[in-house]
């Protein structure tokens, strides 16, 4: 993956907002899904979750 300054078309680009969108949907169900299932873990066992999900690679 680039750097928006590494992009042959930097500063002028543009974007598909249909897939942005589907993305964005992605992102806040899952999000939505952390943070409920956070709700019902320990101080430890949240801790757990938070280490996994910086250390979990994207993609």
């Amino acid at each position: 993956m680039l750097w928006n300054w590494q992009r042959s078309d930097w500063p002028v680009f543009g974007y598909d907002t249909a897939l942005l969108r589907v993305a964005e949907e992605r992102f806040l169900i899952g999000a939505g899904v952390i943070v409920g299932s956070m709700h019902h873990l320990d101080g430890d066992a949240q801790q757990g979750v938070i280490i996994e999900l910086i250390a979990k690679p994207s993609g």
